[in-house]
């Protein structure tokens, strides 16, 4: 896969101007999508071709960042370098795919026997995953104590469906004795709100919890 005299070039380039890097940007992706896609592939078997796209696009926009904060180093190996990155990035993907799983599992488990439930058993799968985003959007927009509990809930689902454990969880990430009532209040709260955003868009559906 490397060629010295072709990697040298864009390697005297990425330490170059912002002209001299972008056109190191375009050599690269030109010369090496299909290598490192196809080592990706290989690396990461069930990785999705639209996840696959989007790693490699991630991995150019590091390699730019990375070269414009003088963070390459001209005598490493370029494609030591690239497979480093898209690896890293292939990962952060597929981590957010089981992420996701892990979402719709613990939707679709905790809406059962429900009137919403039955409304969401109807939904197609693209609008489940469409319902998924939206979620993934706006637990991100929440206040930093209901975040945390919504995106412990959804990472250690289906143990967090029981509330000593999402408790347990929410103190491990924070550092602090948290209270079953704290984490509660955080979980409603924060569901309150989503479900106001989702219903912006035409969706609504609530998260229960079992009390122990």
């Amino acid at each position: 896969m490397e060629h010295p005299e072709y990697d040298a070039q864009i390697g005297q380039m990425l330490i170059g101007d912002d002209d001299q890097v972008s056109s190191a940007i375009g050599m690269i992706d030109q010369h090496y999508r299909y290598r490192v896609c196809a080592w990706v592939r290989r690396q990461f078997p069930g990785i999705s071709p639209a996840d696959l796209a989007d790693t490699w696009i991630v991995t150019l926009e590091d390699v730019f960042q990375a070269a414009r904060e003088h963070r390459f180093v001209p005598n490493a190996s370029l494609v030591s370098w690239l497979l480093t990155i898209a690896k890293a990035r292939a990962a952060d993907f597929t981590r957010r795919k089981a992420s996701q799983d892990r979402a719709i599992k613990a939707v679709a488990d905790s809406l059962r026997n429900t009137r919403v439930g039955r409304w969401w058993d109807r939904l197609t799968p693209a609008e489940r995953n469409e319902v998924l985003r939206l979620i993934c959007e706006f637990i991100c927009l929440l206040p930093p104590k209901q975040r945390i509990v919504f995106e412990v809930f959804v990472d250690n689902y289906p143990d967090s469906a029981k509330l000593s454990a999402l408790r347990d969880a929410v103190a491990k990430v924070t550092g602090k004795d948290e209270t079953p009532t704290a984490v509660r209040r955080a979980l409603e709260e924060g569901r309150k709100k989503i479900q106001a955003m989702l219903r912006a868009k035409g969706y609504d559906f609530g998260i229960r919890v079992e009390n122990d």
